[in-house]
């Protein structure tokens, strides 16, 4: 089983967006920036949001890859 990428990791995908940027342009940008499927698929379960910038993305993935209580 593949291990799930960190966001800084995921962040790499998405370098070059400019912001604000809704979630299919970060699918989109994290594709055309040559993301592996692990990370499109973690990029798909995010909200759909628009994003004011990566510090937004970075703390929405964060949340998404905590342990629930």
């Amino acid at each position: 089983m593949a291990e799930t990428p960190d966001p800084d990791e995921v962040l790499g995908y998405v370098a070059g967006q400019l912001y604000p940027a809704n979630l299919p342009a970060l699918i989109d940008r994290a594709g055309i920036n040559g993301a592996p499927d692990e990370v499109l698929d973690l990029l798909r379960r995010l909200p759909d949001l628009d994003y004011n910038g990566p510090t937004a993305v970075r703390r929405v993935l964060i949340e998404l890859d905590a342990p629930d209580d």
